[in-house]
């Protein structure tokens, strides 16, 4: 395109020296064009070098934070002892449920005694407790990937919940407590009744103090010495893939990116110089257009498209074959 410029320049030059006005409208519009040319290439270029950055950026995080990607997890025959754990409690909290109710409609009609109706209420909160508990190793397990033995609680997030169960059962051993007094007055329960209540509420309230005592100086179940740890040879090999095969695929991707890159931020500058020259050569009247671009334009080769590398990798496979 250029030299078909330079040869309608040359041959309808006046007398002046400058062109004339149809030819500087055509040099206006090629300039356009090639300004619009290099626009894009340059927009592309600046695309791709963003890719280029974020993909930099990811193969750092993906080094940096291997054992966060791949984080370990505790055995699979944890999670189902807790599981059949949870199941099994469930099922013996709902029996207990349903003995207190039958204990209940027994007492009313003098077939039990208050002692009987406190050891279920005791039965039931202990289940409960029990199963709150559970719930909460599981929840800890899947989070933190802490464990510990299914009748201990360590954490302070364990504690907690045996602070609610027990805080439930001592509320429902005031209503009792209420109740008993209530029947105290009409003479349907003598004064030891009463007291036997007290005595539940009183231990449930003791209990409660305790393992409020113990959860001020419990550790959260993420700092506790106990929680898991997986360090063995598979878990160091998957580790290390998932960071030296990350890494590895990222730097592919940007190899292949980056003379891309190269090659249409030289596409922007080769279209650019044009323009300007173009746009020198309609102003001035300069009589050498082809050199004025030469000056205007980078000295970048282009004879050939950047190779990437898949060329590389199936050039070496050819020269094995020779």
């Amino acid at each position: 395109m250029l030299e078909l410029l330079v040869g309608k320049w040359g041959r309808t030059m006046d007398g002046t020296g400058s062109p004339s006005l149809p030819e500087k409208q055509a040099f206006e519009h090629y300039a356009f064009e090639f300004r619009v040319r290099a626009r894009n290439h340059n927009i592309i270029a600046n695309l791709i070098l963003i890719i280029i950055v974020s993909l930099f950026g990811l193969s750092v995080y993906i080094f940096l934070n291997a054992q966060e990607i791949d984080k370990s997890k505790p055995p699979i025959s944890t999670y189902k002892e807790l599981e059949l754990a949870r199941i099994s409690q469930e099922k013996i909290l709902e029996l207990a449920k349903s003995e207190l109710e039958g204990l209940k409609r027994e007492q009313s009609v003098g077939a039990r005694t208050i002692s009987d109706i406190l050891g279920a209420m005791v039965v039931v909160g202990q289940s409960n407790e029990r199963l709150n508990l559970i719930n909460k190793k599981e929840d800890l397990l899947e989070k933190y990937g802490y464990y510990s033995s299914i009748n201990e609680a360590k954490s302070k997030e364990e504690i907690d919940s045996q602070i609610f169960s027990v805080s439930i059962m001592l509320k429902d051993l005031d209503n009792e407590l209420k109740k008993a007094n209530e029947m105290l007055a009409i003479g349907e329960l003598t004064k030891t009744d009463v007291t036997q209540v007290e005595r539940y509420k009183n231990q449930s309230d003791t209990d409660l103090k305790i393992l409020k005592s113990e959860a001020e100086s419990a550790r959260s179940a993420n700092d506790i010495e106990g929680k898991y740890k997986d360090t063995d040879t598979i878990t160091l090999i998957r580790t290390s893939l998932i960071r030296f095969g990350g890494v590895g695929v990222v730097l592919f991707l940007i190899s292949i990116l980056v003379p891309i890159y190269k090659h249409n931020i030289k596409l922007s500058a080769y279209y650019l110089a044009r323009s300007d020259a173009i746009s020198i050569n309609s102003s001035l009247g300069t009589k050498n257009l082809k050199e004025l671009t030469n000056i205007l334009t980078p000295n970048y080769l282009f004879e050939k498209e950047p190779n990437t590398p898949l060329n590389e990798i199936a050039r070496a496979i050819s020269s094995l074959q020779k």
